[in-house]
Formats: structure tokens, sequence, C-alpha cells
């Protein structure tokens, strides 16, 4: 059984307000000896603080809920252990929940959170449909709710994201530079604020450089690997000459595809990523790809979620974006007409 207070104070004589101010470290004026005592007693009973009944008092659990879309994207397993990491530091706790892209799993997991007392939540969320939901779910808990990665327009709340425009921007105009005209994109879904941002992206590098959007060149996907080749096909059927894909999972499909029918990157099509996974250099063509700012984001959220847990009420809302970077590998080239 879990040792308490009670415990404590019949072990070493001393009552139980003083045990508690002692191990509370609450002001008090009792002797070196009694602390000392107390503080030896609690180590020898294997004595844990009850922080769910500690929150009753002090309204506060010390453990943050962590929503993720697909936790067997590294990306995201990523974040969530520099996320932890950071919340150790602090002295909180993670609470971590894997939706695996459904939306309605993250109403279900804001509620259990919660209903576990945790002081806030941070979410990247699936699809954004559930976001606002969330939010209005949160806002009437009193509880401080951090998008992050993905936004969803529309719902004014905290968020700290990459910087998906200009991480799009930068895949293609690397392209450009190379002397790609024909460049096919392969996006992610959609529907996700992130996707959208990226192909925007994509089409102001092409504006600027004066090239035409073909609608042609677009193909939609999921973020996981990519298995459908037609998808490919349909692009080199077009002729690009590069392509850009909106995650390195994509990228990795893409690659696979086309070494299964006979295509050799970057002689026949150059091909960028997005996240640059741990995997990305350790391919046998290793892969060009935008690199996320993962250690800036999750110290980023963390601290931001620790200021609203200090004064929630008084802070403005915050959308944070920080610059992502382009790492050129050898899975682009040159291109010659």
């Amino acid at each position: 059984m879990r040792t308490t207070l009670k415990d404590i104070a019949a072990y070493t004589g001393v009552s139980i307000a003083s045990v508690s101010l002692i191990l509370n470290n609450k002001p008090h004026r009792l002797s070196n000896d009694t602390c000392e005592k107390v503080f030896k007693a609690a180590e020898e009973l294997h004595y844990r603080p009850n922080v769910l009944a500690k929150g009753l008092i002090t309204n506060r659990t010390l453990t943050i809920g962590l929503i993720l879309p697909d936790i067997t994207n590294a990306y995201f397993a990523t974040i969530a252990k520099q996320i932890q990491i950071q919340l150790q530091e602090a002295d909180y706790n993670l609470f971590l929940c894997n939706t695996n892209d459904y939306p309605e799993k993250e109403l279900s997991y804001v509620n259990s959170l919660l209903d576990r007392g945790v002081d806030g939540i941070i979410l990247a969320t699936a699809t954004g449909s559930s976001a606002a939901k969330c939010q209005q779910i949160m806002l009437k808990a009193s509880r401080p709710l951090i998008f992050l990665d993905r936004t969803s327009p529309g719902v004014a709340a905290h968020s700290i994201c990459p910087d998906h425009e200009l991480g799009g921007y930068i895949a293609t105009k690397h392209l450009i530079e190379l002397g790609h005209r024909r460049i096919g994109c392969i996006t992610g879904p959609m529907s996700l604020q992130s996707s959208k941002e990226r192909f925007f992206g994509y089409i102001r590098a092409l504006q600027e450089a004066g090239i035409s959007f073909n609608p042609e060149f677009i193909q939609e996907a999921d973020f996981r690997i990519l298995s459908d080749y037609s998808k490919l096909e349909t692009l080199l059927q077009k002729n690009v000459t590069a392509i850009f894909a909106h995650n390195d999972l994509i990228a990795y499909g893409v690659y696979q595809q086309a070494v299964q029918h006979g295509f050799v990157i970057p002689k026949d099509f150059s091909l960028v990523g997005c996240d640059d996974l741990p995997f990305s250099q350790l391919m046998a063509v290793p892969l060009t790809t935008v690199v996320q700012p993962i250690k800036e984001l999750s110290e980023g959220v963390v601290r931001l979620m620790l200021e609203l847990l200090s004064d929630y009420k008084e802070k403005k809302i915050q959308t944070i974006k920080y610059a992502p970077q382009l790492v050129v590998r050898s899975s682009t080239a040159e291109y010659h007409n």
C-alpha cells in the first residue's frame, strides 16, 4: 500500500500537520533535526506524494496531455520524446495519446485527459475537423490548449508550427535552381492546413521563377509511405523531371516504387522530401529534404505551455512559427535536357 503522511507521522512521532509542512516545503519553525527525521522516514518508507490528492488542493497535477496523429511516424515520435524531456526538466509528466489520424478520437482523448486532471493539452490535429470542438471543451474547462505542427483556420487558439509554406518554397526553389521546370508535387491530405501551406510554397516558388502552374503535376496522398504506383506513374507520364514529396514517408514510397519499376534517382528524376527523418540520410540514395525545427518546436511548445499555466487568462493568442532548412543530399541533381 502507498505510504501516507499519517504513516510517516506514526513512524517519527511528529504530527501529521508538521510532516505535511516539511515534505511540501511550506514555511515552518520546526528544527533541523525534526526535518531530517521526517525526510529520512519518507525515504525509508518509500513515500511518494499523491499527485491526484494534491491536485485537488492546488488545482494542479503537473501533467500535460499530448495528442498526436501517428506515433509510428518518426517525426511525431521524435517530437514526443523531446517534449517529454522538456517537461521532465520542469517536473511535469506526460500523457501520450495516438489518434491514428481519426479526428473523432481527438475529442475522446481531450475529454479523457481532462477527466484525469491534466493541466493542459498539446494537440497535433489529424485533419483539423474537430479542432474547434476541442478548443471549446478546453475553454470551458479553463485549461490551455496549444496546437502543434498543424493548425485549423478560424480556430482562435495558441499554435506552434514549422513554417510549412517556407518549407514548400525552399524545396521547390532548390529544384528550380537545378534547372528543373516540370516539377511534380505529391501532397499530403489537402484537408490539412500544413499540406495547403506546403502547396502554397510550391506555387510561390514557381511563380517567382515565371513557371506556369500545371494542375496535372499534382497528386494527393496521405502522410504515410506511398504504395500506389499510379500516382508516380501519372507524374512520369507527364514528363516531370523532379518531384517534391510533402514528407519523407511519401518520398520513401516514391523511391521504392521508382526502383521497382526500373527508374534511377536522380538520373531519371530528382526527389525532395520534407521532415528529415533518421532513415533519409541512410538510403541507398540519401534524400534531399527539408529539416523541420523539432528541437525549437518542442522547447517552444513547452515554454508556452508553462507560461499559459502561470497566467492563462492574461495571455493573448500566440501563433509561433519556426523556420525549416533544406539539407541537400544525393537525390537531387541538375537537369540536363
